[in-house]
């Protein structure tokens, strides 16, 4: 079914520095880590005028990863195996040298919009080289601080990825001069939808457990009625909901909210809660 609908959209396999695929392998399909897969294998052996660019594009995806932790921060929806994703993709020129970056920039402040918009706590983090993947020139996490784990954790990301990506699909454009170069390309997560809740639950949820979440007022919907939380007395880390940790949080709450409290390591933090 879902070849039949989609394979319209999407260009075929792009296979690089591999031979051609056989016709049996040029059937195999795999499930996609994000869109921007679907967005760059638009861009196969695709030419555009100065003029079009930047263009800048937008899509909503279920995401498949492989990768789960078996870390206990990092258990429930904070690593998963698919997820829901809305990606920004972006094509430039590369006249001065500039265009990449000043879109890369637009797409990293989107995100700081998106997050403060949802009255989150945040910070900017720029990832030094050896954290780079090799299609990223650049590449910058926001990360939020998610109160129940004491700790901040990467929310999105945002890549510039110049002529990497471009050369290896085949992407260029003409200037104005007549002359045919490659386009640059950036991208970045505008919202990850698991990690988003629990940072929205963690921080609006108030010391005695009542859930002051707010609806944004564009979406023309009634508040929802607080909620208290009634948390069991079991341990999570047998698999269970808890209780003792989450009242720590309840408490922390506030504090973490006007100030960054001093983080403590996984095993410090397990042991404090043991106790």
């Amino acid at each position: 079914m879902a070849r039949e609908q989609w394979c319209t959209l999407l260009a075929p396999v792009t296979w690089v520095g591999l031979p051609s695929p056989s016709k049996e392998e040029s059937k195999k399909v795999c499930l996609s880590g994000t869109s921007e897969m679907a967005l760059g294998g638009w861009l196969r052996n695709h030419s555009f005028t100065e003029e079009q660019l930047p263009l800048k594009l937008c899509a909503v995806s279920r995401c498949y990863r492989a990768e789960t932790s078996k870390l206990k921060l990092e258990q429930g929806i904070f690593r998963v195996h698919h997820f829901t994703k809305v990606e920004m993709f972006g094509i430039t020129s590369n006249e001065t040298g500039q265009e990449s970056d000043d879109l890369y920039q637009e797409l990293v402040q989107i995100q700081i919009e998106l997050l403060q918009g949802l009255g989150l706590h945040g910070q900017v983090v720029l990832m030094p080289p050896e954290e780079l993947g090799n299609p990223a020139y650049s590449k910058t996490d926001l990360e939020v601080w998610l109160p129940g784990r004491r700790r901040y954790a990467e929310l999105t990301s945002a890549s510039n990825c110049t002529s990497y990506q471009a050369a290896r699909l085949g992407a260029s454009y003409v200037n104005k001069k007549g002359q045919r170069k490659l386009v640059h390309t950036v991208n970045g997560t505008a919202v990850a939808v698991p990690r988003c809740i629990i940072a929205l639950c963690e921080t609006h949820q108030e010391a005695t457990g009542r859930r002051a979440l707010q609806l944004p007022a564009f979406l023309g919907l009634a508040p929802a009625h607080p909620q208290q939380f009634q948390p069991n007395e079991t341990s999570v880390d047998t698999g269970h909901e808890h209780n003792a940790f989450l009242n720590k949080v309840m408490v922390y709450n506030e504090q973490c909210l006007r100030k960054v409290l001093p983080l403590k390591n996984y095993e410090d933090l397990i042991d404090s809660d043991e106790n």
